[in-house]
């Protein structure tokens, strides 16, 4: 049988149509609004109310099947931190770090439901799902602080090389994660969701964990030298935390990690008139 030029035309676009209407039926997009916490040198306990900031993800999720799910995901986070709220020493203490910085994360990740999300066009069987989560990503990050001195604001850190050392602003982060999300509408679901993300780096705060006070006159310019240590000086003694060779960083046994998490809206594509999928593949037709 002989098809005109028209009817494989007619065929082309109908196929089209039809994957394009499965793919949206898969795909859904959303966001993650809330806070961000950040543990490292200088935040090691836990006191999200001075120490937390905000952090938002935009994702795009696409159900491979009941159980599995992939999410290309962007996220912003504030982090920060200070030795006056988070030191549990008198080291600690006395050394008075602190930063305020950010982190931006491109990310893939895979999703295990631990209810199967059975939902289909236009009716919601399983309204309530929770899941886990784990991917791999990049993030690119920056550390700053207020010059003592001059009073200049947000002096970004990593060019000063405090420690006497360079590093570069982009690591690896491994986000990890639980949430649950229910379907308000066979289009809206609503959750909430918070995932730790391990990094490559110790430096979010500007602070490697083994690093140690270098000479001030390696130091490279004059605002380095300014910035080289806030630190508080001894009540008995005067002398400074930040001496030649004594240690700088706090944690040398891990890297530092960082949170993102809260409520999470998001938006399944369902093209008008879907009724149902039955997950059957769909080929288009050969013309030879």
């Amino acid at each position: 049988m002989k098809f005109s030029a028209l009817s494989k035309q007619f065929l082309l676009l109908t196929c089209t149509a039809l994957t394009a209407n499965v793919w949206g039926q898969k795909t859904e997009i959303g966001f993650v609004a809330g806070p961000s916490y950040y543990y490292g040198d200088v935040v090691n306990s836990f006191q999200p109310e001075e120490l937390s900031r905000p952090g938002v993800s935009v994702f795009l999720r696409y159900h491979l099947d009941p159980r599995l799910a992939l999410r290309g995901n962007f996220g912003f986070a504030m982090i920060g931190g200070s030795d006056s709220y988070s030191g549990n020493t008198p080291w600690q203490k006395s050394r008075n770090m602190s930063f305020e910085g950010f982190v931006a994360e491109v990310s893939g990740i895979a999703e295990f439901n631990l209810i199967p999300d059975k939902n289909k066009g236009r009716r919601v069987k399983t309204p309530f799902i929770p899941y886990v989560f784990a991917g791999l990503g990049f993030i690119y990050f920056e550390s700053y602080r207020d010059n003592p001195v001059t009073g200049d604001k947000n002096v970004f850190l990593r060019p000063l090389q405090l420690d006497g050392t360079s590093y570069a602003p982009i690591a690896v982060s491994v986000p990890l994660g639980i949430g649950a999300r229910y379907y308000l509408t066979r289009n809206w679901t609503i959750g909430v969701e918070i995932g730790p993300r391990w990094t490559s780096t110790s430096q979010l705060d500007n602070i490697d964990g083994n690093s140690v006070y270098p000479a001030i006159t390696d130091l490279p310019n004059q605002t380095a030298r300014e910035m080289y240590d806030p630190g508080l000086p001894d009540p008995i003694t005067g002398i400074k935390a930040g001496r030649v060779g004594r240690e700088r960083g706090k944690i040398e046994y891990i890297n530092d990690i960082y949170f993102i998490g809260g409520i999470t809206v998001s938006y399944r594509i369902w093209p008008r008139g879907v009724r149902s999928y039955g997950g059957k593949a769909i080929r288009c037709p050969r013309f030879y």
